[in-house]
């Protein structure tokens, strides 16, 4: 927890010491092991990058651009982002374990709770990124499964999923009049050899036409969106390999490049 606080912040140094002392105690804490050890590794990964790629993180900046957002906001974090002539930082905040439909859901919840405190602390005007989706195109617990309970349509419950949550973003980021940038979900790094080939290839379809949804919602209510599937997708549905640090966590270079092609902003007013 100290080292996530401490890579939000900044405070590289600080990232460090805490994940040589977390490396020490994590295999004597067996019920945190199973959940910590992946970001434990995605952390040591991003130090790593970060060491090896000064480029992506030094530099002037001109102002504040901030990333709400999953696990992606982690890779952002730092970063610089040119766009119409200004140099943003990108300030991230890291609203834990949610996804999507944690937003397109109609029930109050503390994803909802999180999300509306980040957006309280922003400036009037801003420009913001906010990325969720990736947990609800994951096969363990993302559309997939939740068709199965439920037993809805998978094509209308994609369509349902980012009307609605794009719905809930608009709606609360227009109070502040902030710039919006919604973040796609790019193409799948995840190894689903445990899944039979039909079974991959839905959930190949289930990223592919999420993104197709979220886009069309995004447009219809104004916003940017940067397209992250369409930058990253491969042969056959799969991600390019250049586009990730490891199995989960996308490259922190990836979004200030992506921006070059994949940013798709609503006409001005």
């Amino acid at each position: 927890e100290r080292a996530v606080i401490a890579w939000l912040q900044g405070d590289v140094e600080s990232c460090r010491r805490a994940l040589r002392l977390s490396k020490h105690l994590l295999p004597h804490m067996q019920n945190a092991k199973a959940e910590a050890t992946p970001m434990l590794q995605n952390l040591i990964d991003l130090l790593e990058f970060r060491y090896r790629h000064p480029e992506v993180y030094e530099g002037k900046h001109d102002r504040e651009a901030y990333y709400i957002g999953d696990e992606s906001c982690l890779a952002a974090a730092d970063t610089l982002l040119s766009l119409d002539d200004t140099r943003y930082l990108m300030v991230p905040y890291w609203v834990a374990g949610a996804a999507a439909r944690d937003f397109a859901s109609n029930i109050a919840n503390t994803f909802k709770l999180s999300f509306e405190a980040a957006l309280s602390e922003l400036p009037n005007k801003s420009l913001v990124m906010i990325g969720f989706g990736a947990r609800d195109c994951r096969c363990s617990d993302g559309m997939l499964e939740q068709i199965k309970v439920y037993k809805k349509n998978l094509q209308s419950g994609l369509k349902s999923l980012a009307e609605d949550y794009v719905s809930y973003i608009a709606k609360h980021c227009q109070t502040k009049e902030l710039r919006v940038i919604l973040c796609g979900v790019a193409a799948c790094h995840e190894k689903l050899q445990p899944l039979s080939p039909p079974e991959q290839q839905k959930a190949l379809y289930v990223i592919e036409h999420y993104n197709r949804y979220l886009a069309e919602a995004v447009t219809r209510h104004g916003m940017g969106l940067l397209d992250l599937y369409t930058a990253s997708v491969g042969e056959r549905g799969w991600a390019k390999e250049s586009y990730y640090l490891n199995q989960q966590m996308l490259l922190p270079s990836v979004f200030a490049e992506t921006a070059k092609q994949y940013l798709l902003m609503p006409p001005a007013q």
